[in-house]
């Protein structure tokens, strides 16, 4: 996806060509060239344009000066970035065949930015806001930003720089023919129809009340074996977009993965957990995919190293196994692809993608159109199935009947959009219930899956002791590393009633909060209904040792050689499905978490708003806001209403 302030030159013809730039003495311009003491230095000559300020909600604004290189009856304008222009690089900014490159050279590359430094202070100002990926609000209109192109902004082409994006499939296509691509995707029996459902989820997911949304988080797990057509069917329904920039490998370094948190109301894809990587690449993948799942459902930011880890799009994970984890499948919509899709089939939809484009960019005009109905009737239609669904046991299943909702509003929501009755007769009668089945079909496979897990009785006990010491309820873990040494050598043959540390463990050379305790005090607190050696063997299973060895002697330098396993905290929250910032109520964690609210700036998916003539002070309390100095705040992502902050703005 272009970076819209990378900005290509743009070669016109001008009548006022700006200002001329200052030059120390005994430097001029003559017959369209700049001589120093009579040497040619560059065959051209340039006057300065305008300076621009970027705003980012951020607060990591950018500055570029607009120059307009001259040379015989051509004149090129250039925007260049005021970082560049500090450090005296320019000449990669000069337009191809402006520069002599014989006696072009460093000294005359630093002397003519400082020319052109000397000069800024007197340009006129021009300011973009940048409106950050997903939905915005400008004013009372709901407008989406796809990172190239905007959705719903007619009326407002006065506050859009129309060199800086361009509307992709904007003319309206009949809702015949995206009818008649939903009945050809419906055809084929490989294809489950709720993949479809899934896609739409990411776009109406904000009409749900910001208190709420975490409660109908999940992630989208598609399954199959290698060539089943997986990874090509998650890309054609991901993608609506001009390059892949929403997709991923698994095996991608942490930072890469990191960049997707730059999305918004969208979906992204990552791609391969694979049966035959080895070992050591399946766990480095399996704790991403956990890390992704964990994610979905808590509260706030997770900021690692200064960066926002936070998945704000909705994650589609191709995979050719299921973790064993409970905490992880029930916080996943499961799709089973069993057999190969049919070539013909898929080679149709990949030409046909065009339509799909289309299709999802006017489903979201039509949610920008009609946004606070649909907010209105969506939370009032969840509410009510909540309160029909309060009371029945769902065996810890909540999240299960949560995605369900959240997928049949979606489907109704669809359904509205291209005319569907759930009771349509004629060119599209079974199209409403095909999707509910598909999406029933999914849960009862979930379900499944938990029951499945739930047979494995040693799991199941080791579950419950997890949960048991997460919660703490039972007084059985201490902070206290005194009492807890004390208490072990006070009960070499029973197990203490707090049998279990918490704290800064030294693992693998790095301290970490864990849970610390023996597998012998572990037996005697399951009634020794399991070994020391299957609870060992399960833990690594379960992928919750992280040790070189699977217990470790944590004591030593007080003369304490027993060995203990350590779990750590951030495993144990992933596994669970709790979020990481909670800690057992009589535990003081000291938690590394750090909620900043600083946000990756991933400038190429920001398209602009601009205003040439704004009052200073006005921009000043905007940035104030951009950069969380501000109290005023309507949403902590990208809903910011930015005309209730710049008022009265001119039209065309």
């Amino acid at each position: 996806m272009s970076s819209e302030l990378e900005k290509n030159s743009l070669s016109c013809k001008s009548e006022d060509k700006g200002k001329p730039p200052l030059f120390k003495k005994g430097i001029e311009e003559k017959n369209g060239i700049i001589y120093d003491k009579g040497e040619p230095l560059a065959k051209f000559i340039f006057r300065m344009k305008q300076f621009q300020t970027y705003y980012y909600k951020n607060g990591n604004n950018k500055y570029y000066v607009r120059i307009a290189f001259v040379y015989k009856e051509e004149t090129v304008e250039v925007d260049i970035p005021y970082d560049d222009l500090k450090k005296g690089k320019i000449s990669k900014h000069i337009p191809p065949g402006f520069l002599q490159s014989k006696v072009f050279n460093r000294s005359i590359e630093t002397m003519l930015c400082d020319s052109i430094l000397g000069t800024i202070a007197d340009l006129p100002k021009e300011n973009f806001i940048c409106l950050p990926f997903g939905y915005n609000i400008i004013k009372d209109r709901y407008v989406f930003n796809t990172g190239d192109r905007l959705i719903n902004y007619s009326q407002l082409n006065h506050l859009i720089p129309k060199s800086d994006f361009f509307m992709k499939y904007s003319k309206p296509i009949p809702i015949q023919i995206y009818r008649n691509w939903i009945s050809k995707f419906l055809e084929s029996c490989n294809y489950p129809p709720v993949l479809l459902i899934a896609a739409l989820v990411p776009y109406i997911f904000p009409l749900i009340d910001e208190n709420k949304r975490v409660h109908y988080e999940f992630v989208v797990y598609i399954v199959g074996k290698s060539g089943c057509g997986k990874t090509e069917i998650a890309k054609l329904l991901v993608t609506p977009f001009t390059d892949n920039c929403n997709m991923i490998s698994l095996s991608s370094d942490i930072d890469a993965i990191y960049d997707m948190s730059a999305f918004n109301d969208c979906s992204v894809l990552f791609d391969d957990l694979n049966v035959s990587d080895s070992d050591d690449i399946k766990r480095k993948k399996e704790r991403t995919v956990a890390a992704i799942v964990e994610t979905k459902q808590s509260v706030g930011k997770s900021i690692i190293d200064g960066k926002n880890t936070k998945i704000n799009a909705l994650p589609f994970i191709t995979a050719e196994y299921i973790l064993k984890r409970e905490g992880f499948i029930n916080r996943c919509l499961i799709v089973n692809i069993d057999d190969s899709f049919d070539p013909k089939n898929l080679t149709w939809l990949q030409k046909n993608h065009n339509i799909y484009i289309s299709f999802i960019n006017s489903f979201i005009d039509y949610i920008c159109k009609n946004f606070k109905k649909l907010k209105y009737k969506v939370n009032k239609n969840l509410s009510n199935k909540n309160y029909m669904e309060d009371g029945k046991d769902t065996l810890r299943q909540p999240r299960i009947s949560n995605i369900q909702f959240i997928l049949t509003e979606t489907l109704d929501i669809l359904s509205e959009f291209i005319h569907l009755s759930k009771y349509t007769t004629g060119d599209f009668p079974s199209c409403y219930s095909t999707f509910v089945k598909s999406i029933n079909e999914c849960e009862e496979y979930t379900e499944e899956l938990l029951k499945e897990r739930s047979m494995d009785k040693e799991e199941h006990l080791i579950y419950e002791l997890l949960s048991e010491i997460w919660d703490s309820q039972f007084g059985i873990v201490t902070n206290n590393e005194t009492f807890f040494i004390e208490d072990i050598r006070n009960n070499p043959q029973s197990c203490p009633d707090r049998f279990v540390l918490y704290g800064k463990i030294k693992i693998n050379h790095k301290k970490k909060n864990c849970f610390c305790f023996r597998g012998a005090d572990t037996k005697r607190y399951l009634e020794h209904k399991i070994s020391d050696r299957m609870i060992i063997k399960k833990l690594n299973e379960m992928d919750l040792i992280r040790t070189n060895e699977n217990t470790i002697p944590v004591f030593k330098k007080v003369g304490m050689h027993t060995r203990f396993i350590c779990l750590e905290k951030n495993d144990i929250a992933n596994y669970l499905g709790v979020d990481h910032d909670y800690s057992p109520p009589d535990v003081q964690d000291e938690t590394d978490i750090s909620y900043n609210q600083n946000i990756l700036n991933a400038s190429e998916n920001y398209s602009n708003c601009t205003q040439s003539d704004l009052d200073e002070t006005v921009y000043l309390d905007f940035e104030a806001q951009m950069c969380g100095q501000s109290k005023n705040r309507t949403d902590n992502r990208n809903t910011l209403n930015i005309l209730d902050l710049i008022e009265d703005m001119p039209t065309e």
